[in-house]
């Protein structure tokens, strides 16, 4: 497999979990993250990507990583910001 098609693949890759996460943080939004909300989430997933169920769980907990990451980076500079 050539470089830029590797390249290319992770880039659809990370655009894809970006996505996602977006639609997790949206919906944490009002500070609930429920098991429905992510169950949709999910299957947005399936149908946006054309993808089946377990890539799509591979993804959702991909894009809740990135999330989860991004909080704690920003709670890190809040913290810094008000020191």
């Amino acid at each position: 497999m050539s470089r830029l098609l590797k390249k290319c693949i992770f880039l659809s890759v990370g655009l894809h979990v970006l996505v996602a996460a977006l639609l997790i943080h949206a919906a944490k939004i009002d500070e609930k993250y429920t098991a429905e909300e992510r169950k949709i989430i999910k299957q947005a997933l399936v149908d946006i990507n054309n993808i089946n169920e377990v890539k799509a769980e591979a993804l959702l907990l991909l894009a809740e990583k990135k999330d989860e990451q991004h909080k704690f980076s920003r709670s890190s500079l809040e913290l810094n910001l008000s020191a």
